[in-house]
């Protein structure tokens, strides 16, 4: 396999000319790093529902994993730019 290179969270690699993705999964702890919060809250937010609202896997093993991808998403949908107007039209 070789790297052709790679577009934000995917690496590129070619396969007898196949071009494929591999996506970033990363642990409970290493996803509360990056989004600065307890790896507690994730578990809490994964077994009550509510929360932090951030898709999953869970392993045959048991062990969780999240998707960078899903973790850039909820970044993304939960950005507040505060120089932008809010709904009062206030800045």
């Amino acid at each position: 396999m070789e790297s052709i290179g790679h577009f934000k969270n995917e690496v590129f690699f070619t396969l007898q000319g196949v071009i494929m993705t591999i996506e970033i999964y990363k642990t409970p702890e290493e996803t509360a790093i990056q989004l600065r919060i307890s790896a507690k809250s994730l578990a809490n937010s994964r077994s009550k529902g509510g929360g932090i609202d951030l898709p999953f896997i869970r392993l045959n093993t048991g062990a969780i994993r999240y998707r960078q991808s899903d973790i850039d998403a909820y970044m993304k949908a939960h950005f507040i730019d505060s120089k932008k107007e809010n709904d009062d039209g206030e800045k």
